[in-house]
């Protein structure tokens, strides 16, 4: 199964760089959150135009943006660039306490 060899390469790695028990706990209990959410599920992208592609974006993505009135507003207004925001949204998992942006930092990304 792909997820155990993950985790079986993550653990070794950890071990070869000689990280403390506390350390390697905390990383695998994380690992083990995050390969649980991945989708491993996948489809070859060249079988459907992009114009599905974007569809089914904004189909998984909508509800997320929509709860946030400049991105309903957006919707209404102005679904292309919706669509195109949809398109571009990537979710990310971070740990309790980690930091993902610092004040005073340059912005690079949005964060809903």
């Amino acid at each position: 199964e792909a997820s155990a060899r993950e985790r079986r390469e993550i653990r070794i790695y950890l071990t070869s760089q000689n990280a403390s028990f506390e350390l390697v706990s905390r990383i695998m209990k994380f690992v083990d959150y995050k390969l649980q959410k991945m989708s491993f599920v996948t489809f070859d992208p060249t079988l459907i135009s992009a114009t599905l592609q974007t569809e089914l974006f904004v189909g998984q993505r909508s509800r997320y943006l929509e709860r946030l009135p400049i991105f309903r507003l957006t919707s209404d207004l102005f679904s292309d660039v919706f669509a195109s925001i949809c398109a571009v949204l990537s979710k990310n998992v971070y740990e309790q306490k980690e930091y993902i942006f610092v004040s005073g930092a340059w912005s690079t990304a949005l964060y809903v």
